[in-house]
């Protein structure tokens, strides 16, 4: 697929951007902004009916606090979320051409809390229901939209809906005692994929965060352990190579070397 050109402008710490081909605009500010961001001449237009994402901290596993919401005047509802809400920035989705109406914003709302319930990336602050927002008319073309709103979030830091390419990505694998677990290298993170074994204690070389990672995967249900196996119950992205071999061999290791291909290359001789 041909890559599409996005203009970024950044001014201070506010960042706009805009593919060129689509008729949405991100803007990225953080909370600390908020209220003198129409007083920026660049941003004095950037006000409207859209949608938006509230970002907190990142918890032990990862996953950005989130919250998802829509208005006819976002700065102003924004302005009413810095007193109730606790979170550090904010992308807010507006159309250049006035697109967007309530239903539209809702079924947008809707769309994003749905793929947020679904996201490893995503703790979201949102009550969650699933029944969907029908829509007269307009529905394809809203559709279209969801593409240029995961592209920006992903283009400003936050790339919450990213899927992995199970077609493209190399497999590498990592044998223990209790099986093999297997995973992917991606952005300069590593995937540890479900149904991966992981050994069941840990040697007195893990390091006490990794130690303490490893309970915090196996408390939330990520790694199940019972009968002296422990075995990842979905996918989990770890920070690092290393971190995810440490956790899966329960030792302190190197994980470019650890992890290797089926042809036995390690995860150094490929990057």
């Amino acid at each position: 697929m041909e890559k599409r050109e996005m203009h970024t402008k950044i001014i201070g710490d506010i960042k706009i951007c805009e593919y060129l081909d689509s008729t949405l605009q991100a803007v990225l500010i953080p909370r600390s902004l908020l209220k003198s961001i129409k007083d920026v001449s660049e941003c004095s237009n950037l006000d409207g009916t859209g949608i938006y994402f509230l970002f907190g901290d990142f918890d032990e596993l990862g996953k950005v606090e989130t919250y998802i919401g829509e208005s006819e005047q976002v700065l102003k509802r924004l302005s009413e979320h810095k007193e109730t809400l606790e979170w550090n920035s904010c992308v807010y989705i507006l159309s250049s051409k006035n697109q967007f109406n309530k239903a539209y914003i809702k079924y947008l709302e809707s769309q994003f809390i749905s793929k947020a319930v679904l996201s490893k990336k995503v703790r979201l602050l949102n009550s969650y229901n699933s029944q969907n927002i029908q829509l007269e008319y307009g529905k394809i073309t809203l559709d279209r939209f969801i593409p240029d709103v995961e592209g920006y979030l992903s283009a400003l830091g936050y790339p919450l809906f990213e899927k992995l390419d199970e077609n493209t990505e190399l497999t590498f694998y990592c044998n223990t005692e209790n099986g093999t677990a297997k995973g992917r290298y991606i952005g300069g993170k590593f995937r540890v994929l479900k149904n991966s074994c992981a050994k069941f204690g840990e040697s007195s070389s893990m390091s006490p965060h990794n130690v303490l990672l490893k309970n915090t995967l196996i408390n939330s249900g990520i790694i199940q352990k019972s009968n002296r196996t422990c075995v990842f119950t979905e996918d989990y992205e770890f920070n690092s190579a290393s971190a995810a071999a440490c956790v899966v061999k329960g030792a302190n290791v190197s994980g470019w070397t650890v992890w290797k291909t089926s042809d036995g290359r390690t995860l150094k001789d490929v990057y």
